[in-house]
């Protein structure tokens, strides 16, 4: 099995883990792996009003999470996200956040409201 095949595996393994943690703590999942033209949210999650767009990412070391996320790599969350907003009119009145889950060293760490978006419309 090739590198980048592992890397991908790892990511959903990371990401499945982040879905039960966060259904234990009373988050509804909306979307896993939403896909559009521009890119993908990992997980759509809703708690308390809130819409939780959240990046996973799997690490084998603390040292490497340090800017595994680009600014690139944000702004398309943040479009792909306005295009989830634009299909599904029903979650407008909610609050909406953008936050990352790293899966390191077989632990999951969360990180609410991770950056804020480029534009004011969240």
């Amino acid at each position: 099995m090739n590198t980048k095949q592992t890397a991908f595996q790892s990511g959903l393994c990371a990401e499945k883990k982040v879905i039960v943690l966060l259904k234990y703590h009373g988050f509804e999942i909306i979307k896993h792996r939403y896909r559009t033209s521009v890119g993908e949210i990992d997980i759509i999650a809703l708690k308390d009003n809130v819409i939780h767009i959240v990046e996973v990412k799997h690490r084998s070391r603390l040292t490497e999470v340090r800017g595994c996320l680009t600014q690139r790599q944000r702004r398309r969350i943040e479009q792909a996200t306005e295009i989830f907003a634009a299909e599904n009119p029903l979650f407008m009145n909610c609050s909406w956040q953008f936050d990352v889950a790293f899966e390191v060293e077989d632990e999951i760490r969360f990180l609410e409201c991770a950056w804020s978006p480029e534009k004011d419309r969240w």
